[in-house]
């Protein structure tokens, strides 16, 4: 699958995530995240995904073009599309080819 995703980096400070994951130091976790937009079950979307390995996706939400209104947000939500297409059900992304 080709990469348009942007990355972000983000740091958790709250101590919940010690909670779940008591092994790690009481320290600030930075983990990456990436992102696109994406057509998903037919919809604009964004979808969020982890590069390790081969992608692991963790979830999406629809959202609507009328958000999003600088010139750079549109080019993404163009240039993101036309190639990222998904079918999303039972907790699976399925990728659809695009039509040409």
């Amino acid at each position: 699958m080709e990469y348009f995703g942007r990355r972000y980096l983000t740091r958790l400070k709250s101590l919940a995530i010690h909670f779940f994951l008591p092994n790690i130091p009481k320290c600030i976790v930075t983990y990456s995240m990436d992102w696109c937009f994406a057509i998903i079950n037919n919809r604009l979307a964004e979808i969020y995904f982890e590069k390790k390995r081969g992608i692991k996706f963790f979830g999406h939400c629809y959202v609507k073009n009328s958000e999003y209104k600088s010139k750079e947000e549109k080019e993404w939500i163009k240039k993101d599309t036309a190639k990222m297409r998904f079918k999303y059900r039972d907790g699976v992304y399925k990728k659809i080819l695009p039509a040409i």
